[in-house]
């Protein structure tokens, strides 16, 4: 939620780096995109663009917290699985 929040400090109008393919993606998909928030580099581009774009921020912070918790789950039955 951090880069959510910075991004959202700054103005609408303010020129950005993140890259239209993320633009797109965060405009195309909204807030459910954030499942992706766990992935290195490109989840923290995807939490800016979100920012940036104004996208609700308790929708952001629901599907960033679904996905991350997906990811921890996913590894604890990955790591479950490996050890039995």
């Amino acid at each position: 939620m951090s880069s959510y929040l910075l991004a959202r400090l700054l103005p609408e109008k303010a020129t950005t780096k993140l890259g239209d393919k993320t633009l797109a993606l965060a405009r195309r998909w909204g807030t459910p995109v954030l499942l992706l928030a766990w992935m290195p580099i490109v989840g923290d581009l995807l939490c800016v663009a979100a920012g940036w774009l104004r996208l609700s921020w308790w929708q952001s912070a629901v599907w960033m917290a679904i996905g991350k918790g997906l990811r921890y789950v996913l590894l604890l039955a990955g790591w479950a699985w490996w050890t039995n």
